[in-house]
């Protein structure tokens, strides 16, 4: 395993984004989430990562940081899916409001990028948390991230555009240490290939 770029997931769930990371090459460090049946799984999926079942919002970047025993700068990839029910448009419009605790999560995340340091940073969610609440949300990734030096790039991609047969639709954010303005994926998929998907 030496030799491989550092990641940790945030908010990891069942491991989706940590198996994409494992197949790309990556070392998964951590997974961390707070459903016990998530990090069960999680656990379970990665046997060499570790697994830990704590509430981010509680728990402060630099103690974290030493229960898993990385340094500032050490972890090359920092990855997160914070929840996002407060964008969801599955959530009736009258029930989203920008002071939903679950929107918060995202500042949490952030807050783990401005302590860890990570070379790059991968935060995914759902498509409506791009646009939602006049941009404030993706305004404020942006900047805070910028301020650290970090250079963003972000995008709603649609997986059916790639070769999933779904429709689904993800507001992806890629910043980098390095000064990389990161291209886009280019579509593999139309709505002629994937048979309407699109």
């Amino acid at each position: 395993m030496s030799g491989k770029l550092k990641a940790i997931d945030l908010f990891c769930g069942c491991g989706g984004i940590s198996a994409g990371l494992r197949d790309a090459g990556f070392q998964v460090l951590a997974g961390v989430d707070v459903e016990p049946n998530y990090i069960s799984t999680f656990s379970h999926n990665f046997p060499r990562s570790k697994s830990f079942q704590l509430d981010l919002a509680a728990v402060q970047p630099d103690e974290f940081m030493r229960s898993i025993g990385v340094e500032e700068g050490e972890v090359d990839l920092l990855a997160g899916g914070p929840p996002r029910q407060g964008f969801s448009k599955n959530v009736p419009r009258k029930n989203r409001y920008l002071e939903d605790p679950r929107n918060e999560l995202i500042k949490i995340f952030l807050n783990y990028c401005e302590e860890l340091k990570p070379r790059f940073v991968l935060m995914e969610n759902v498509a409506e948390m791009k646009n939602g609440f006049e941009n404030i949300y993706t305004d404020e990734v942006v900047s805070r991230l910028s301020e650290k030096g970090y250079t963003v790039t972000y995008a709603v991609l649609n997986s059916a555009e790639f070769g999933v047969p779904q429709r689904r639709r993800r507001a992806f954010f890629l910043a980098n240490r390095d000064g990389i303005k990161f291209s886009l994926p280019e579509q593999t998929h139309s709505k002629k290939t994937s048979g309407g998907l699109s």
